[in-house]
């Protein structure tokens, strides 16, 4: 009996057992069936401390199958101010999931899993801390270079006095925190790429440098006082200093040349003297797509030659198919140059590349944009936004108070010329003085269709050229104008045909 006993114990403990088993853990890709009413998943890492940029192996159990990567689901609970992302891999069935981030802070994540049955059972909550690299020193700062890491000032840091070493390929990011880098002095000769990060590829945000000089000799292009050449993203950076380039091209108050990168936000306290393609941001601009020029200012007078603008000198567009918007652009200091001059950018021209067998346009369109500052050209193409323009479709919801004006053929208080151009006032009057010879316009000295446009500044032509003016109110030469309105005089002082009112010259 005893012996009886025994044995049906030991069938009883094994049955156990292999219940037990049947309802043990399961990791994803598992295979099974749905065991148990007690589900649990518990999500974990090995260090809750990760670094800004880096990635961190999440691992993730639970007690019951199937569990698989398709019904499963990550979620960041509550803000999500780090950035956090989910990435995963698979390897032989088996996935790995690795968290990250693009921000310091912390942020709490959890996994929400989809049964057979559409119930859901969720995780843990998993609090993680990211964290970046400090810097407080002028050598930690210089040290920076070819580095893909995430750093953050931890002080204001002074320049004044010490050897600058140009910050060359940073592709991380740097945070300035709300921190200032101060008194930075690069005088440099045969040097392309030329500012405290010669190019830069990564993030540069919340930053100031204040009381900043860069001067260049030789042969040098490519100028600014943050970047020589941007690929990456400048963003609420604020400078004050001076840049002298008199004989260079590529030079801005900020960027000498952005190579399809972001800059937005930024505001430019600097006098910039250049030669070609000059602007108060940035010299040269290309940009990737919309709003890669968007929200900035600039108060610092700017010199230049040809192609020189308070925002840019020159705005054109890589081989991206589309119509690219910037918008929220100010200029309030003076602007000088010989040709193509503007307050708020010199040249605007998209570009033409091959597309799966076809020529592809971009193109551009401009709205709010506000300019105080006056405008010379000693040549042509002067405006009061753009001194010279090809696709360049729309200016739009802009103002213009700026006091003069003033340059040889094609001069306007919006646009010197834009082929096609047109302009939409949105009856916000022009104030401003607008003079010059022929093709000369309160709005446009030479554009497409105007419209809600009044015009309240003197407009005037100087001297003539082949006994024809162009001159008008509203524009020298458009092809429409409506809803617009002149209320002063306008005047020839040389004679010659094509004077109006409205426009001189009007073809529809």
């Amino acid at each position: 009996m005893a012996k009886k006993f025994i044995l049906l114990v030991s069938v009883l403990i094994l049955a156990l057992l292999a219940l037990v088993a049947c309802n043990g853990s399961a990791s994803v890709g598992g295979n099974g069936n749905d065991n148990g009413p007690d589900k649990r998943i518990t999500i974990r890492v090995e260090n809750n401390e990760i670094e800004v940029g880096k990635e961190i192996l999440l691992d993730k159990e639970s007690n019951y199958k199937p569990f698989y990567q398709k019904d499963i689901s990550y979620e960041v609970v509550g803000e999500n101010t780090c950035g956090v992302t989910f990435r995963h891999s698979e390897s032989n069935g088996w996935f790995n999931t690795y968290v990250s981030a693009t921000a310091p802070g912390t942020a709490q994540v959890k996994l929400v899993h989809t049964t057979a049955d559409g119930s859901k059972v969720e995780s843990n909550v998993l609090t993680l801390i990211f964290t970046t690299k400090e810097i407080t020193t002028a050598e930690e700062l210089f040290d920076i270079k070819n580095s893909s890491d995430y750093y953050t000032l931890g002080a204001d840091i002074d320049l004044t006095g010490k050897d600058i070493r140009l910050i060359r390929d940073f592709k991380g990011t740097l945070d300035g925190n709300g921190h200032k880098i101060i008194g930075l002095r690069i005088e440099a000769t045969n040097e392309t790429c030329l500012g405290l990060f010669s190019t830069l590829e990564g993030t540069v945000k919340n930053l100031t440098l204040e009381n900043c000089e860069v001067s260049a000799a030789s042969m040098s292009e490519k100028i600014g006082i943050l970047a020589g050449e941007n690929k990456g993203t400048v963003e609420n950076v604020v400078i004050s200093g001076s840049v002298n380039a008199k004989y260079f091209s590529c030079v801005g108050g900020i960027v000498g040349y952005n190579d399809g990168g972001v800059i937005k936000g930024c505001t430019s306290n600097v006098t910039v003297l250049g030669d070609t393609k000059v602007g108060g941001i940035v010299g040269c601009c290309y940009v990737n797509g919309a709003e890669g020029l968007s929200n900035n200012t600039n108060n610092g007078t700017v010199t230049g030659s040809e192609q020189v603008g308070g925002i840019a000198g020159v705005l054109t567009a890589k081989n991206v198919d589309g119509t690219h918007l910037q918008t929220l652009l100010v200029n309030t200091a003076d602007i000088v140059g010989e040709t193509k001059v503007g307050g708020i950018i010199g040249d605007v021209y998209g570009s033409r590349f091959v597309h799966k067998g076809s020529y592809v346009y971009n193109y551009f369109e401009l709205s709010l944009l506000n300019n105080s500052g006056s405008v010379t050209a000693e040549e042509d193409y002067a405006g009061g936004f753009i001194g010279n323009a090809t696709q360049l479709k729309l200016i739009s919801a802009s103002t213009n108070t700026a006091p003069t004006v003033t340059g040889a053929n094609y001069v306007g208080g919006f646009i010197g010329y834009g082929n096609g151009t047109e302009i939409n006032a949105g009856e916000s009057p022009n104030t401003t003085t607008v003079a010059g010879r022929t093709y000369v316009g309160g709005f446009a000295g030479y554009a497409g269709r105007i419209e809600d446009a009044v015009n309240n500044g003197t407009v005037t032509a100087t001297s003539i050229s082949d006994g024809k003016t162009y001159l008008g109110g509203i524009a020298g030469y458009c092809t429409g104008a409506v809803d617009c309105r002149n209320t002063t005089d306008i005047v020839s002082s040389g004679g010659g045909k094509y004077v109006g009112g409205v426009a001189g010259y009007l073809e529809l």
